[in-house]
């Protein structure tokens, strides 16, 4: 039996230990032939035209439920459900109490239809799951001949459900199944996909500020090898002249070639998607105790050069704040400006 509709009795749209989750939901209204109509309720973490992703979590006091070979689900285990419009299919990436992932799930469907905060998914009995470490395995082949032998599905059905299943499985089996976004959107990733639904402008600021930070580092990293290798081989950090010229120039093209793949999330500390936990709240207060630190200093032109660089620092942040709470949040970035004005008078002073 599926084990979309072997959930009976379970309390979903819970977090671990019981308090209820604050955020949208969505009723899942699974239809299994002839007559068989389960409702299921779960968080909607994500809403976008070609990928919805749901949680589930199964409650305490539930009878464990059975996957595959000797999986269990019991109390607590959290199910991330991974809804493409118009696939065949859709997938469930299961995790246990500890949050450890026991593997993915393909239930064979049809496309699955959307009615606002109500969908409709019409179950076609097989199934596919892929315990992690493990070897891909067909279930429920008995219900599904069963099914197709009464009539319950057509024969179009019926291929297309065998059709999804080995196209499933041969994936699998090489390693290219469960689709990118299942192997992106794991479960400890969730704060970050509620950070992105209910505040899109702070995660995407966040996003965008880690990714510098981290660009920052790579060039850090990388000029300092290049200039080793300068120092080694040439007389650039002697002598001013074209060897100079051509360390510095190399500096450059580094940073403007790592910019690219460092804000598209390319390299491997940008890659996904934990934004840094910063707001621009925080980035004002501290722009406010950094001018509080200028005016106790006795000798202010003893630390210009570097108290520019992290009012600089602060304007580019909080330039992105401002930009991404605007954007995306409709909303006037109140504290980003105001730490912008800041910041930018900061920088006038001391250049």
């Amino acid at each position: 039996m599926s084990l979309r509709l072997a959930r009976r009795g379970a309390v979903f749209h819970r977090r671990p230990g019981g308090a209820t989750v604050d955020g949208p939901s969505v009723s899942i209204v699974v239809h299994r032939p002839p007559n068989r109509v389960d409702t299921y309720r779960q968080e909607l973490l994500s809403d976008e035209p070609d990928l919805k992703i749901t949680l589930q979590e199964l409650a305490a006091g539930i009878i464990p439920l059975s996957v595959g070979n000797g999986i269990l689900l019991g109390p607590g285990s959290q199910l991330l459900w991974f809804t493409f419009p118009g696939a065949h299919s859709e997938v469930g990436a299961f995790y246990d109490a500890e949050g450890q992932r026991l593997g993915c799930y393909g239930n064979l469907i049809l496309p699955t239809e959307f009615d606002g905060a109500t969908w409709h998914v019409r179950d076609l009995f097989l199934d596919v799951w892929l315990p992690s470490g493990g070897s891909p395995q067909l279930l429920d082949e008995a219900d599904f001949d069963e099914a197709r032998a009464r009539g319950w599905i057509t024969a179009e059905e019926a291929s297309r459900a065998r059709a999804e299943a080995s196209r499933i499985t041969d994936l699998a089996a090489v390693g290219a199944w469960p689709p990118k976004p299942v192997r992106r959107w794991t479960l400890d990733l969730v704060p970050s996909l509620r950070l992105r639904r209910d505040h899109p402008g702070t995660y995407w600021a966040a996003l965008v500020s880690g990714r510098l930070i981290g660009w920052g580092l790579y060039v850090f990293g990388l000029a300092s090898a290049t200039s080793v290798a300068f120092a080694a081989f040439t007389d650039a950090f002697v002598t001013s002249g074209r060897a100079q010229s051509v360390w510095v120039g190399t500096l450059v093209f580094e940073a403007l070639l790592l910019l690219p793949f460092a804000l598209g999330g390319l390299l491997p500390a940008t890659r996904w998607p934990r934004p840094a936990l910063t707001d621009e709240r925080t980035l004002f207060i501290g722009t406010l105790a950094t001018g509080l630190a200028v005016l106790g200093l006795n000798d202010l032109g003893r630390w210009s050069d570097l108290l520019a660089g992290v009012y600089g620092s602060l304007v580019v942040f909080l330039g992105i704040f401002a930009v991404c709470r605007a954007f995306f949040d409709r909303t006037f970035p109140t504290f980003a400006a105001a730490g912008l004005i800041v910041a930018v008078a900061a920088l006038v002073i001391l250049l």
